[in-house]
């Protein structure tokens, strides 16, 4: 018997493999998994030829779906619209450390448009946020055709924020990663550093 945390379905690499094909039909001209360009690492990304970047978050559960909110608190603040956020030591409340002029002051950096993909049995279990999309995985292993759209996200950052540094960032990211998996594979013994 399940629980309202599990769910039967797809691992997180078939959801963003279905995705990957999804995302490919619809034209969108980089998609790039698990990395780090807007606020902390994003389970996929994605950024169409006019420079939009989507941000899809990948949950395989009803657990990991939650965690998101809790662990990612500034990032949902700048998705809802909220501008700034601010950083201060521990030992100290917000008010208090702004008041000591103990808190550090900084943008919340967003994507462009934000959205939620998980299994199809996970949809009656989750309350989604009116500014993510949501997108179904609906079968339980990888399928070119698996992705459905429940619902489109709306647009949280206006203007397009892929410029030329965006994708040379993500070039080397892409490049780093690639080759650290070629010599895991052919020179486990090899230690580099770049």
């Amino acid at each position: 018997m399940q629980s309202n945390n599990e769910t039967r379905g797809a691992s997180e690499i078939q959801i963003i493999m279905s995705m990957w094909h999804a995302l490919l039909r619809k034209g969108h001209k980089i998609i790039a998994p698990n990395i780090h360009l807007i606020n902390g690492e994003s389970d996929l990304i994605s950024i169409t030829k006019a420079g939009y970047v989507y941000e899809y978050e990948i949950k395989t559960n009803v657990a990991d779906f939650q965690a998101e909110f809790r662990g990612k608190k500034e990032k949902h603040a700048g998705l809802r619209g909220e501008k700034t956020a601010y950083k201060w030591k521990y030992g100290y409340t917000k008010e208090k450390a702004i008041e000591l002029g103990l808190a550090e002051f900084r943008e919340i950096r967003v994507p462009n448009y934000f959205s939620f993909v998980f299994p199809e049995d996970m949809y009656e279990k989750v309350d989604v946020p009116d500014y993510a999309g949501i997108y179904l995985h609906a079968s339980g292993y990888w399928s070119r055709n698996g992705i459905k759209e429940v619902r489109k996200p709306n647009k949280v950052r206006r203007q397009a924020i892929c410029t030329e540094n965006t994708l040379k960032e993500i070039s080397k990211k892409l490049s780093v990663r690639l080759f650290d998996h070629y010599i895991k594979k052919y020179a486990p013994q090899q230690r580099y550093n770049y």
